[in-house]
């Protein structure tokens, strides 16, 4: 994407009191998340993103706005690779925001586990002493 391209997708606002900040239950995460990959999956919308990234980017905003502006991060990490997004471990992350809202663990022990499975599988095998 050229600089020009980026600036004009940055510039992109959200109108202003259309959405309000909130926080999602995993179930709905999972389901806008595969919403969004069957979307961008659409042969006219996959194509418009190979030929116009920054208008590819800015019709999936529109399209699923308020995830877009509460989950900014995770939106685009989904929209800029769909078929390479890695579900399994959002399925994983899910899994573990389900046991905390149904209280089968607290935020802290689910941060625990989840470093320690993420340290062990990224780090663990290399010696840093």
């Amino acid at each position: 994407m050229s600089q020009k391209e980026e600036n004009n997708l940055h510039n992109f606002e959200v109108p202003e009191n259309e959405y309000q900040k909130r926080s999602y239950k995993a179930d709905e995460i999972e389901s806008i998340v595969k919403e969004i990959i069957r979307y961008t999956l659409v042969p006219s919308i996959s194509n418009l993103r190979r030929t116009n990234m920054e208008e590819y980017k800015i019709n999936v905003m529109k399209k699923f706005g308020e995830f877009h502006y509460n989950c900014p991060s995770l939106f685009f990490t989904i929209i800029e690779n769909p078929t390479g997004f890695p579900m399994y471990r959002l399925k994983e992350m899910l899994d573990m925001k389900r046991k905390i809202e149904s209280q089968e663990i607290s935020n802290d022990e689910a941060d625990k586990e989840m470093g320690q499975k993420y340290y062990n599988e990224f780090a663990g095998k290399y010696n840093f002493k």
